[in-house]
Parts: C-alpha cells; structure tokens; sequence
C-alpha cells in the first residue's frame, strides 16, 4: 500500500508538471510572450524573501498569535533545501524515478506493523 502511495505522488508530481508545460506552450502558441526576470527583479526577490524569513517569527507571534514558531520554520526550511537537493539529481518527469525516492525518503521508514496503532 504505501509503496502504491509513493507512485501515485509521484505519478501526480509529474503530471502536474506535464499539465503546466502543456498550458505554457499554449500560451505561447496564443501569443503570450514569456519574458525572463531581470537580474535587479531576482535580485529584490531575493531580498524580500530573506526580509520575509526573518520577520517571519515575530509576525506570526503578533498577528497570529501564536507561540514562538521559530524551530518550525527552521525545520521547514531545512526540510525545502534538503528536498531540492534530493531532487536536483532526479528526473523530474521520470516517475519511476521519483517512486523511488519517495519509497527510500519516507516510506522506507515508516513501520507496517505498528503504523497508525495506538
């Protein structure tokens, strides 16, 4: 079952990227023009992000009201640059390939026998 689980994810992911190259080579074949941001703009993307990151904690502290989530976002963020490195040496489009990542990443670990036992 879970290994079903890992290939029907990854049959999404690829997909949903198959989806989206298919809806932008239509827009292009309608005249959308795709224009590649400035170094400036990936520049303030950057900077924003960073800002963002960093205020990230105290605003969720003030307008959400809740308790310092600071390990969370760093556990997120470890979490992000691990995946993408993970990812940066597979084959996106490949779904056997990411079957296999999902299988040996998350699936591999979780115990049959007890899961989802009290």
């Amino acid at each position: 079952m879970l290994d079903n689980l890992a290939r029907a994810e990854a049959e999404l992911q690829v997909d949903w990227a198959r989806q989206a190259e298919t809806a932008l080579e239509e827009a292009k074949s309608n005249g959308v023009e795709l224009i590649e941001p400035s170094e400036d703009l990936k520049q303030s993307m950057e900077e924003f992000t960073e800002q963002f990151l960093e205020n990230l904690p105290e605003t969720s502290m003030e307008e959400r009201g809740v308790s310092d989530p600071s390990e969370l976002i760093d556990a997120y963020i470890e979490a992000e640059a691990r995946w993408k490195d993970l990812l940066s040496d597979v084959d996106r489009t490949d779904s056997e390939a990411l079957t296999e990542l999902l299988i040996n990443e998350i699936y591999a670990d979780i115990d049959v026998e007890t899961y989802g036992v009290n």
